[in-house]
């Protein structure tokens, strides 16, 4: 299957390409689209929100929790944010902060 070319100069194409190729779970062409895009977007949530949910799934959970706090600090206020971020710090470890965020993306309408 042939992917699209992404210009320069249309960095929204990085996103949606992130998108088709983590659906395809080819997460680490995922992740390197979601860089491109967040290189020319540094200050918008969606960038990293998107990486991060990615990084989850490849278990690399420490660069995930990295990223989806800089999705919430941008201002994301997502479900899926919370509860990935919760599935993160669940699996290393860090007990307490899950729940919080397991209660906030339940709160926010996702339960898992």
């Amino acid at each position: 299957m042939r992917m699209c070319k992404c210009s320069r100069n249309s960095f929204l194409s990085y996103y949606k390409r992130g998108g088709i190729y983590g659906d395809l779970k080819q997460y680490d062409k995922a992740v390197a689209d979601y860089s491109k895009y967040i290189a020319f977007n540094p200050n918008v949530s969606y960038g990293y929100g998107k990486r991060g949910v990615t990084l989850t799934e490849m278990q690399n959970y420490s660069q995930a929790i990295t990223d989806l706090n800089k999705s919430i600090e941008l201002g994301l206020n997502e479900g899926e944010v919370f509860y990935n971020r919760g599935k993160c710090y669940k699996k290393s470890g860090y007990n307490e902060q899950a729940d919080e965020d397991f209660a906030n993306a339940k709160e926010l309408g996702c339960n898992g």
